[in-house]
């Protein structure tokens, strides 16, 4: 499913027309959950909206980072999420069908330098309420 977002094609646009909670899976799957989510919301919105991470993840590193973030759509099927402190940032570039994210995610420790780690990341659509 990863299509445009890992360079293999293109695939259909889909709206976010109302909250969308993913679980995330990362390759290689030992990612720090102070560094990567285990699950996020997207908030609805045409082409672009407000994140949240889900319920689950450490507590107040998630909450500084959840604070403001965002995601927008590119031009393709793909969406960018980020999250940021103004001194690190986590980026994730994925394919997005409404059902399932899948690309990659990106930890910067310093805005602006070399991400380090970089994963694959894969999410399954899961209840928003539970």
């Amino acid at each position: 499913m990863c299509a445009s977002a890992c360079g293999e094609g293109r695939a259909e646009r889909v709206a976010v027309e109302s909250s969308e909670c993913y679980a995330l899976v990362y390759d290689p799957d030992d990612a720090d959950p102070t560094m990567f989510p285990a699950g996020l919301m997207l908030r609805p919105g045409p082409d672009s909206g407000t994140v949240s991470p889900r319920a689950g993840d450490p507590g107040f590193f998630w909450q500084m980072f959840g604070s403001g973030a965002t995601w927008r759509r590119l031009p393709s099927d793909s969406i960018r999420i980020d999250f940021t402190n103004e001194l690190s940032a986590l980026s994730i570039v994925v394919a997005h069908d409404g059902e399932e994210i899948d690309g990659a995610s990106a930890f910067y420790f310093e805005k602006g330098k070399e991400a380090h780690p970089v994963m694959r990341v894969e999410g399954s659509r899961v209840d928003c309420a539970g």
